[in-house]
């Protein structure tokens, strides 16, 4: 009797620890015949598998329900037969969510050297991210394979990022059915012994690999075999007339049409479908052998003992979780969890679609086959006249608002349950109008729904990018390597930007993370956050609110347009209006009046002044500097930032804006008014003792000036403090009018509606 899979593994094709010396084997995979024949026990193993995703895969490819022969067989051809592409549909939603994760960053991974102090190394983090962010967005493949890879998982739960090279940082996506693991491996990449990855390769990609015969072989490239695999696929695609007459049966003539840009050298001939083996070593290192999937050949076409010392650093598994029994065979994805509900969901519509024709026609019955032959319609004006022979038949049609109806509504429902766990995106399932709050609180159960989703994948992918990483920091990537002219002009914009490439060797492996989104893969769940953000930003210092506002026009524009509006906290960017705002400053402290401007860039010049009152805020908080110093100052400048939000708090497209200065004005005037009273107190104290001294007859200076002076800035404080109440007030006001006007107009459309539903027709 056969034995198959894991049970294969013990006794037939791998070597194992002696059992005397306990020592390890120099290799596991005895020889090609031996990799052969394990690869194709753990095919057999999955055949039926992969029928059940082959299934899976139709359904979202858009299949029909019926088998159109099996229909016209049984005369049923003119049947509705139709895939409605709700399949289709809910992948593309939760995939978006997931493409989401990565767009909706301003890079792709964060990371921690720990070379240089502590002041340069968070600008070198920030540099390095950007830039292996900017080399990934420029390779022009990734976009396309981790569609791909984020759609494998979603379809079977189970997906793998692989490598083939050494070197080459740019990854391969593979569906679970091009890897071939034993069944019962737990679902972890550590517990992978054994995996056959399934590819194929066109005869000028082959030849590529050993272009150069000599520095093929020191790679572990089987020249032999592999000229002998693609004289064999150009024999099995080519024809007689092919190439003046050449078959393409020996390695000369094959090669002399590749070098003379032959097309039938190249791109006629089949392609070489071949099997990489990964197996997994005692010491934890990988060998990796490629041999055809044929069989054919007498050894590997590649073979490289210990060829990666990891397992991670040529594959990472992308797993919805352990599956019922913790096999990756026991994983199921969103396919599977769909499939049987959309199978009867398009059945019921393509019977509710026939019932509809049946009862929209009329039945007739002729007395006899002769006269079916003499139908027709006679008409009369309004009249149609049947010919002798026929009568029209009374039917009863079914009730499908009792039955078919419901019956798809109850199974669309339970696809929205399956559904809710992958994507995020389907918040609602009604169309009635919610408040702010009910769109938060849906928001956040939608999100919490497909949380454990979004972290399973955040895991492979801290690994995927991690080992990305790896390969990208190497010292000794070669230029001419595949991948080694992107690291070199990636390196070479480093250096550019004043970071050490020193800085890049010594970032530690373990802080290579990908960059969690805000909101989780949802735009709803974003916006939703970064508003709740806003709420709390007057507690953040400048460089936080700077990101928080970054983060606010990126999800309006995206981070790739977000440089267009506002810089990087550490970027100065000084506008000319800012420019004049410090003038401003400046003449406000000195005593003069700066006058305001309708047209004036209120925004603009807002952050500079509060940037200023932060600092006399900073100097007494932080530097210990007297408050009673800087509150005339501070004064002169808080009235006039006041006096710029009088003219932009009724514009409804900064609301959110004008609340934060408000809230930050009123909390640098209430220190401003701490410190009036402290210096009236010390003014008061100052006049009794000199009316103390006068009485002593000790000469006493009049301080009237000064008095009146501190009076004026304390009445002017205080009417910049009521200002502020009045415009919180009229802002409070205005938006209750709004919202007041806004229920009328909608009470005045259902009435207008509802008036029109009674409105008879004539």
């Amino acid at each position: 009797m056969a034995k198959h899979g894991i049970d294969a593994l013990a006794d037939l094709e791998l070597a194992t620890l002696d059992a005397d010396t306990g020592e390890a084997p120099a290799e596991r995979l005895k020889d090609m015949r031996s990799a052969h024949d394990l690869y194709n026990s753990l095919r057999n193993d999955d055949h039926q598998s992969a029928l059940n995703r082959a299934s899976i895969r139709a359904m979202f490819d858009g299949e029909p329900p019926f088998d159109e022969a099996d229909l016209a067989a049984a005369n049923q051809a003119d049947r509705c037969n139709l895939n409605f592409d709700e399949a289709g549909a809910i992948l593309d939603k939760a995939q978006a969510g997931y493409v989401d994760l990565l767009n909706s960053v301003p890079t792709y991974i964060t990371v921690k050297t720990d070379f240089g102090d502590e002041n340069e190394r968070e600008e070198w983090n920030g540099a390095i991210a950007e830039e292996f962010t900017n080399m990934v967005k420029a390779w022009p493949e990734y976009s396309h394979r981790f569609l791909l890879l984020s759609s494998y998982w979603l379809q079977d739960g189970v997906s793998f990022a692989a490598f083939d090279h050494s070197y080459d940082w740019r990854f391969n996506s593979a569906k679970f059915g091009d890897f071939l693991i034993p069944r019962r491996t737990m679902a972890s990449e550590e517990n992978i012994q054994v995996a056959f990855w399934i590819r194929e390769y066109e005869t000028h990609q082959l030849h590529s690999f050993i272009r150069n015969p000599e520095a093929a072989k020191k790679l572990g490239w089987d020249v032999e075999e592999v000229q002998k695999a693609i004289i064999d696929a150009s024999a099995a695609g080519s024809t007689d007339s092919m190439s003046g007459g050449s078959r393409g049966d020996d390695w000369e003539s094959w090669q002399e049409n590749a070098k003379n840009n032959d097309l039938g050298a190249s791109t006629t001939g089949a392609p070489v479908k071949v099997v990489n083996a990964f197996i997994q070593e005692f010491d934890g290192s990988v060998s990796h052998y490629i041999f055809r999937e044929n069989g054919e050949g007498g050894d590997f076409l590649f073979k490289r003992k210990s060829r990666f010392e990891h397992i991670h650093q040529c594959m990472v598994g992308f797993t919805y979780g352990q599956g019922t029994n913790g096999y990756y065979h026991g994983i199921r994805g969103l396919g599977w969890r769909i499939f049987s509900i959309i199978q009867e969901l398009n059945i019921a519509r393509c019977q509710w679609l026939d019932g509809a024709k049946l009862s929209s026609s009329m039945l007739i019955q002729p007395a006899s086959p002769q006269d079916l032959e003499k139908l027709s319609l006679t008409y009369f004006g309004p009249y149609a006249v049947l010919a002798p022979g026929f009568k029209a038949v009374e039917k009863t049609t079914p009730n499908f608002g009792q039955n078919i109806v419901p019956a798809i509504g109850e199974l669309t429902r339970l696809v929205n349950d399956k559904v809710g766990q992958f994507s995020s995106a389907n918040v609602f399932s009604d169309n009635r109008d919610r408040t702010r709050y009910e769109v938060e609180a849906s928001v956040q159960q939608a999100s919490e729904l497909s949380v454990t989703s979004l972290n399973l994948f955040y895991e492979p992918m801290d690994r995927l990018f991690r080992e990305m990483f790896r390969r990208v920091q190497r010292k000794n990537y070669p230029k001419t390597a595949k991948g080694g002219a992107e690291v070199a002009k990636f390196r070479a914009k480093l250096e550019a930007r004043g970071v050490p490439l020193e800085a890049l060797f010594n970032i530690d492996q373990d802080s290579v993370k990908v960059t969690r989104a805000v909101g989780g893969g949802s735009a709803a769940s974003r916006q939703v956050a970064l508003r709740e953000l806003t709420d709390l930003s007057p507690a953040f210092d400048v460089v936080g609110r700077q990101r928080l506002m970054r983060d606010r026009v990126a999800a309006k524009v995206g981070y790739d347009n977000v440089d267009r509006y506002i810089a990087p906290p550490e970027v100065e960017r000084v506008d000319i209006n800012e420019q004049l705002a410090a003038l401003e400053n400046n003449d406000l402290i000195e005593g003069h009046t700066v006058e305001i401007r309708p047209n004036d860039p209120h925004m603009l010049h807002l952050p500079v002044h509060l940037k200023k009152l932060s600092e006399y805020v900073a100097s007494v908080e932080e530097d210990g500097a007297p408050l009673e110093d800087v509150a005339q100052p501070m004064s002169l400048v808080h009235g006039h930032a006041v006096a710029h939000l009088e003219q932009i708090q009724a514009d409804p497209m900064i609301r959110e804006d004008v609340a934060y200065y408000r809230e930050a004005l009123q909390q640098v005037g209430e220190i401003i008014v701490r410190a009036m009273l402290r210096l009236e107190k010390l003014q008061r104290d100052a006049q009794a003792q000199a009316e103390a001294g006068a009485q002593e007859g000790a000469p006493a200076e009049s301080n009237e000036k000064d008095v009146e002076h501190q009076a004026g800035l304390r009445r002017k404080l205080e009417e910049h403090q009521v200002k502020l109440d009045m415009m919180r007030k009229e802002t409070d006001a205005k938006i209750n009018l709004e919202m007041q006007r806004s229920q009328a107009r909608s009470a005045i459309a259902d009435a207008e509606a509802a008036s029109r539903i009674r409105r008879p027709k004539f």
